[in-house]
C-alpha cells in the first residue's frame, strides 16, 4: 500500500492510496527480485484520461510453460506529476513515456490558459490600446494634410520652393517616382512625432510600483508564520494590487486553507 499527492495533477492534497498484486508484495522485495520478473503488459493506447486505465500483466514462470494473468486497475498506475508520500520507495513497470504520459496529454487537450491580470493591468492595457489608434488616425490624417499642402504649395510663389529637376536623391523626384514610399515615410514621420502620446514612462512606474508592493509584503514580521516560520512568498507581484479589491472570500476548503482558525489580519 502506497499514498500518493495528485497536487500537481488535479490540485487536491488528500492523499490517494495506490496497491500492488498481492502476489507481487511477497514476491518483489529488492531490485535483484524485480530484474528476474519475466512480464509483459498489455494496456489501454494513450489517452488524456487521469483516472481511467485498463491492463493485464501476464508473467511467465520460469523454466515452466505456465503464466499468471494479473488484471489492472486505476489502482495500480502512478501518474507522472504525483508524489510518492509515506512511503520509501517502490519498483514499477513504465507504461507510458514522453508526450505519451497522461499528465503531457491531458495538458494538451486542455484550453489554453488565461494569462492572469489584474483589473488595473487590464485598464492600463485598454488605455493603451486606445491611444495607439488615436495616434495612428491622427498621423494619418496629418499626412493627408501634408499631401493637400504640398500639392496647393506648388501654386504659392511666396513661399520661394526649389525649381529645376530634381536630383536622384531628392525627396521630390522619389515622389516623382515611387509616391506610396514617400507617403509612408511621412506616415512614419508623424507616428514618431506623436510617440509620446503613448505615456511609457506609466508602464515603468507601475511594475516599479507592484515590485515594491511585494518586497514589502514578504518583509511584513506580520506575514510570518510562526508554527511553521515560514515568510509570505509573492509569486507574481503584477497581482498584488488585487488585495485591497477583495471584498468576499468563497472556499470549499476553508480547513484546508486556514486550519480552522478564521483570524484576518
Amino acid at each position: 500500500m502506497a499514498y500518493v499527492e495528485t497536487l500537481a495533477l488535479d490540485g487536491e492534497t488528500n492523499l490517494k492510496h495506490k496497491s500492488a498484486i498481492r502476489d507481487m508484495q511477497d514476491t518483489i522485495l529488492s531490485a535483484s527480485d524485480a530484474s528476474k520478473i519475466n512480464a509483459n503488459v498489455c494496456c489501454d493506447n494513450p489517452d488524456d484520461s487521469l483516472y481511467n486505465f485498463d491492463g493485464l500483466m501476464t508473467i511467465k514462470v520460469k523454466n515452466s510453460e505456465s503464466q499468471y494473468k494479473y488484471p489492472l486497475s486505476y489502482s495500480q498506475l502512478l501518474l507522472r506529476g504525483s508524489s510518492l508520500k509515506t512511503t520509501h520507495w517502490i519498483y514499477g513497470i513504465v507504461v507510458y513515456t514522453g508526450r505519451e504520459s497522461k499528465m503531457q496529454m491531458h495538458e494538451a487537450m486542455m484550453p489554453r490558459r488565461q494569462k492572469k491580470e489584474s483589473r488595473v493591468e487590464k485598464i492600463a492595457d485598454k488605455f493603451i490600446k486606445w491611444l495607439f489608434c488615436i495616434q495612428v488616425i491622427l498621423a494619418a490624417v496629418a499626412t493627408c494634410q501634408s499631401e493637400k499642402f504640398e500639392a496647393a504649395a506648388q501654386e504659392m510663389s511666396y513661399l520661394q520652393l526649389p525649381s529645376g529637376q530634381p536630383s536622384p536623391l531628392h525627396a521630390e523626384w522619389l515622389a516623382s517616382v515611387y509616391p506610396q514610399i514617400l507617403t509612408a515615410v511621412k506616415f512614419g514621420n508623424w507616428m514618431l512625432l506623436l510617440m509620446n502620446f503613448i505615456p511609457m514612462s506609466l508602464i515603468v512606474t507601475l511594475d516599479f510600483i507592484r515590485y515594491m508592493q511585494a518586497r514589502f509584503i514578504e518583509w511584513d514580521i506580520s506575514m510570518v508564520s510562526l508554527s511553521k516560520c515560514v515568510e509570505a512568498t509573492v509569486g507574481r507581484s503584477g497581482l498584488s494590487e488585487e488585495l485591497g479589491q477583495v471584498a468576499y472570500i468563497l472556499s470549499d476548503k476553508t480547513g484546508t486553507l486556514t486550519q480552522n482558525q478564521m483570524v484576518f489580519r
